[in-house]
């Protein structure tokens, strides 16, 4: 039982990992084309420039939440388990 609890673990910290990988170029990209737009903000519509706002604002609670989702993957038993070993195998080859 306690096995599978932490192959359970194991397998959602990867999924998480992952996960957070796949979604963090293509939201690199996003940030810096409404960067590139917000510098042009004064020239834009207010309609526009509102959107832009809140383009902005949802993709600073989505980096916030890819942060969360990192950490969280960083900091299960699993990556503790994984870093551990890791570990004493660098201490045992040094």
């Amino acid at each position: 039982m306690v096995e599978a609890l932490e192959e359970r673990i194991q397998r959602d910290a990867r999924f998480a990992a992952d996960l957070g990988h796949e979604l963090r170029s293509p939201l690199t990209t996003l940030v810096a084309s409404v960067q590139i737009i917000q510098r042009r903000r004064d020239d834009l519509p207010e309609r526009t420039r509102r959107a832009v706002d809140l383009v902005s604002t949802e993709l600073d609670r989505f980096q916030r939440t890819l942060e969360d989702l990192s950490s969280w993957a960083g900091s299960t038993p699993a990556s503790a388990a994984r870093s551990s070993r890791a570990s004493t195998r660098a201490s045992w080859s040094g």
